[in-house]
């Protein structure tokens, strides 16, 4: 059979794509997905209703992350919160609802494949996080032989400090050494109950003011949340004598010690006679805790 000219060119070309999609296929097959990521913690962070999340990447050719968060439970539904770059070991995740618990698991994924997942790590976003427990120099919410080793590394001058190193006084000395680091191994290996004494409990009232709504003109499907305001609140007894008074910050939050019993809040207006307004609020306050509120002024805007 004879092929004219344009015909072997056409030949040539065909046995080319043939040739690299063989070779692709077979790199294909000769790839792997990238190991999986471990050791996923999760540390809540004191600024907001935010939780981040940190990791250790054991790949070298993962080309991103992703990020799954559930509401529910550790055993899902799981949902992607994020999907995050190669080499990538830690993420804030914003924007978390109120006393609301949230469980995560990271993966690694390539061309080839995605990992296994790494082990579940849960947090519970709160806008009054509150510290740590004593003891827990990194701020994981736990307390292990590592916040010793930060102690006895910061104690020997080899790290200026760590996130959490000034509750990691378990004696209250006034100084985190070595005798705090030993007072907490002797906790995380069962031979005390607390490192270094009973934690000290109080009781009070911790509270957010906001105020809204914000927009003159509501529109639907756009959001107008309402916004932390800074405002003075009266702390009254049950016959409505003032016991103290205090001011939120501009993130809207306060806090306020007081024994145990029956108080009323009395937001104060800052313009006499004039929104903004807030109702004032009963409030019990129990032993060993603080009971938290939150009071919404009313920016009369409509």
């Amino acid at each position: 059979m004879k092929v004219n000219r344009a015909g072997q060119l056409a030949l040539a070309l065909l046995g080319a794509a043939v040739l690299l999609l063989v070779s692709g296929a077979l790199a294909g097959a000769g790839g792997s997905a990238p190991a999986a990521p471990s050791e996923l913690r999760a540390r809540i962070l004191a600024d907001g209703l935010k939780i981040t999340l940190l990791w250790d990447d054991n790949a070298e050719d993962e080309e991103q992350f992703i990020l799954e968060r559930s509401s529910a439970s550790a055993e899902g539904p799981w949902g992607v919160a994020a999907l995050l770059p190669a080499d990538s070991t830690e993420y804030n995740d914003g924007g978390l609802r109120n006393r609301v618990t949230y469980w995560y698991r990271v993966a690694a994924t390539n061309a080839a494949g995605t990992s296994t997942y790494s082990n579940v790590a849960s947090g519970t976003a709160s806008v009054f996080p509150g510290p740590p427990p004593p003891g827990d120099a990194d701020c994981n919410g736990t307390v292990t032989a590592t916040d010793a080793a930060l102690v006895l590394q910061f104690d020997a001058a080899l790290i200026d400090t760590s996130p959490c190193m000034g509750g990691a006084d378990v004696n209250r000395d006034g100084a985190t050494n070595a005798i705090d680091a030993s007072l907490i191994l002797q906790f995380v290996a069962g031979l005390s109950d607390h490192p270094g004494g009973p934690p000290l409990i109080e009781s009070g009232i911790r509270g957010l003011v906001t105020i809204g709504p914000i927009c003159p003109v509501m529109q639907e499907g756009v959001p107008c949340p309402d916004l932390p305001f800074s405002a003075t609140i009266v702390v009254e007894d049950g016959a409505g004598s003032e016991i103290t008074r205090v001011r939120s910050g501009d993130d809207g939050i306060f806090e306020v010690s007081l024994d145990p019993g029956s108080y009323v809040l009395v937001p104060q207006s800052p313009n006499p006679g004039a929104p903004p307004f807030a109702s004032q609020q009963a409030v019990e306050v129990v032993a060993d805790a603080y009971t938290e509120v939150l009071i919404q002024y009313d920016s009369g805007i409509r």
